[in-house]
């Protein structure tokens, strides 16, 4: 019954892990990470090279070896190297088959944890009680200093913190890389024993196990709480899986697109360096740079796009006299509208003397006039030739007199 409640609780808790990424607080991005199988205890899967699914954790041989026992293991940039336990020798990995090729001797054996710092470019291996450096062209190793308990694996993370998990008392550790001595920062929940490694997702900051747990004999991948040092089960695969290695992208490409979408500029920084400043926002006619909006986050890739505010414009519109007749705020390019025709006596309007259809600045427009053109005299008719307009105007008819004569004469 114990069992049985055992294995339900574990599913449903992977199932949850996957699905909501419980187990380390964040969901990571899917990625393939490498391993050794040092016993397979009736997973199915055979000893040897093998393939690890991150986050989900399950396990998938890649190539038969029952003849080598790889006790650690760290990729440098896109290299996997992993380290022998005895008599402790370093190979490169090709982690595509699994075939592997020594470099060298380390002069030490029992090595039981591989890492590599992406900040200094140094290698670490640990064996007993001891943290050493490793030299990746030539295998050999030197002494750093006493650990003071077990380290059985090791791992570092793209801020170059190093980490180790111990069987002397089952807690996360955290190393001095110069002196070798280490601080618990907390208990693992489960009874370590045997074969096991830990190791960074560089690129998410998750530390996660193949974790041995002897008290239920039975491996598992787990993640790794680096404030309690907690670790959390996500699969249970049953195999002693040790030598775990997560891939990562030893740069961050940053591209900063236009408004356009053309490229405006592109950095490539190291992991663990990460982005100290923004560039200055590229100019645009009629629109101000209000900074940087991120639009895409990938694995060792990250898309910002500049962000714009239009640009507004006063537009004024005046009269002849200086009166102002409509003051109005008109975004860069669109046109602006003038107030009503104003009426100025003896005056025709005839249009403004600015164009404003597109505007692209602060601008006064004044009103423009024409003098209207009136005549005082009224032009009469002509009757036969005789303009009756002038005569009447010319003449003065007195009182009491008509233009009988007049009209007899011109009959």
């Amino acid at each position: 019954m114990r069992k049985n409640t055992i294995r339900l609780l574990s599913t449903l808790l992977i199932v949850l892990s996957l699905l909501f990424g419980l187990s380390s607080g964040i969901m990571a991005a899917p990625k393939q990470a490498y391993g050794w199988n040092a016993y397979n205890n009736g997973s199915g899967v055979e000893e040897g090279f093998v393939n690890i699914d991150v986050p989900g954790g399950t396990l998938t041989l890649i190539n038969a070896d029952s003849f080598h026992f790889m006790a650690g293991g760290d990729f440098v940039d896109d290299q996997l190297y992993m380290v022998s336990y005895s008599p402790g020798a370093l190979y490169q990995v090709d982690h595509t088959d699994g075939s592997y090729v020594k470099i060298g001797d380390t002069g030490v054996g029992n090595i039981t944890g591989f890492t590599y710092d992406v900040t200094t470019k140094t290698a670490y291996v640990t064996s007993d009680t001891n943290l050493y450096t490793i030299d990746l062209n030539t295998g050999a190793a030197t002494l750093v200093g006493p650990t003071n308990v077990l380290m059985i694996g090791i791992a570092c993370n793209a801020q170059g913190d190093l980490y180790g998990i111990s069987i002397t008392d089952s807690n996360l550790h955290l190393i001095d890389k110069t002196t070798g001595s280490s601080t618990a920062v907390g208990n693992l929940g489960i009874n370590i024993l045997y074969a096991q490694d830990i190791c960074f997702d560089r690129d998410e900051n998750i530390l996660y196990g193949t974790l041995w747990d002897n008290t239920a004999f039975k491996g598992g991948f787990y993640s790794v709480d680096l404030d309690t040092g907690a670790a959390s089960l996500i699969n249970e695969f049953a195999a002693e899986v040790d030598a775990l290695a997560i891939p990562y992208h030893p740069v961050t490409i940053y591209n900063f697109y236009n408004w356009d979408n053309s490229v405006f500029y592109t950095i490539d920084i190291p992991i663990y360096g990460g982005l100290d400043s923004f560039p200055e926002g590229p100019e645009r006619e009629g629109y101000t740079f209000t900074g940087w909006d991120l639009v895409g986050e990938d694995e060792g890739v990250v898309n910002y796009k500049a962000v714009y505010e239009i640009k507004s414009y006063s537009v004024k519109f005046f009269d002849w006299d200086g009166t102002v007749l409509k003051t109005e705020t008109v975004s860069y390019g669109s046109g602006a509208t003038p107030p009503e025709v104003p009426v100025r006596e003896g005056y025709v309007f005839s249009g403004w003397d600015v164009e404003f259809s597109s505007v692209k600045g602060d601008i006064n427009i004044t009103a423009q006039y024409e003098k209207e053109n009136l005549s005082s005299a009224t032009v009469l008719p002509q009757t036969g030739g005789l303009n009756l307009g002038f005569l009447i105007g010319a003449f003065a008819v007195p009182a009491g007199f008509g233009l009988i004569g007049i009209s007899k004469k011109y009959r």
